[in-house]
């Protein structure tokens, strides 16, 4: 809009390592990109750069900073608001816990597939990213690396 002042807010590795929030200040509207995926479960680009634990900080220091009545724009999924967002990064901090404490005790990816995420997060299961996609992203976004590894490529050196 003319005269509108615009805040863009880089947030470092959260769906890729060059994300964006774009703020209207006039508007009160907050785009957010892949950032945020409203009800339903994110895409996080780990060779892109993205990162599982920046992109839930990314979410709780956003809504820090958004207005409470403002309207946000995700990547995917109807228009937002601030309950939409809270109720993601609740979603993302659960799913995230429970793939990692599946990890510690030893499970495979297949296994947590099979075993599926809890129930309170089946409505979330929707395109573009299913469950079974979005645990994928988590194991192998939260699994230990190898020291021999780097961004999931054998080292030249190894």
């Amino acid at each position: 809009m003319k005269g509108e002042e615009i805040k863009v807010i880089h947030v470092p590795s959260g769906h890729t390592d060059s994300d964006s929030l774009i703020f209207f200040t006039k508007s009160n509207v907050v785009h957010m990109g892949d950032q945020f995926f409203c009800g339903r479960f994110p895409n996080i680009d780990l060779g892109g750069g993205g990162d599982v634990r920046g992109y839930v900080r990314n979410v709780e220091q956003a809504i820090g900073k958004i207005p409470p009545d403002a309207k946000i724009i995700p990547g995917h999924g109807p228009l937002g608001t601030i309950e939409d967002l809270k109720a993601f990064r609740e979603m993302l901090a659960d799913t995230s816990s429970f793939v990692e404490k599946e990890i510690a005790s030893g499970k495979t990816m297949d296994q947590v597939k099979a075993e599926g995420l809890p129930e309170k997060w089946k409505s979330w299961d929707q395109p573009p990213i299913r469950a079974d996609r979005w645990i994928d992203i988590l194991y192998r976004g939260l699994a230990p690396r190898s020291p021999c590894r780097s961004s999931g490529r054998w080292s030249a050196w190894s």
